[in-house]
């Protein structure tokens, strides 16, 4: 049986601190209220650390480059070439599409993909700055 949230729409912030790595998340509770539905355990749509760091990444080097290769991926992710590839091809096969992945070509976020990618940027910096305006956290 999966966790319960707050009643749907009510803002919330989950910080997790181990050692003097700190992890959080934010947003607003979904309407259905289910922790596993929300973070994608029970549909198609993947939401993890290790994807919103792909998203990132992604967007960054599209913005750079106009598309992203596997190699600079792996290079910024600290990820091998195969890890690269087989997260990519599972990326451009979920629905709904995030990213067009052709091989020996690259990686370009989609529409859907350049939005979700900036809305975890825009997460991370709130988040950022409630760290260290709120908490005290140093920017480093």
């Amino acid at each position: 049986m999966g966790m319960r949230l707050p009643a749907p729409g009510i803002f919330f912030l989950i910080l997790n601190r181990a050692s003097d790595n700190v992890t959080g998340t934010m947003g607003t509770c979904p309407a259905a209220g289910d922790v596993d539905s929300f973070l994608g355990l029970g549909g198609t749509c993947m939401r993890s650390d290790t994807v919103e760091d792909y998203l990132k990444a992604i967007y960054a080097l599209q913005e750079q480059h106009g598309r992203a290769k596997t190699s600079a991926l792996s290079a910024r992710l600290g990820v091998t070439p195969g890890s690269v590839t087989d997260m990519l091809k599972r990326l451009a096969g979920q629905t709904p599409r995030l990213v067009c992945y052709q091989s020996h070509q690259g990686v370009t976020l989609t529409t859907l993909g350049v939005q979700k990618a900036l809305a975890v940027l825009r997460r991370h910096r709130l988040l950022e700055t409630f760290l260290h305006e709120v908490l005290g956290f140093s920017w480093d």
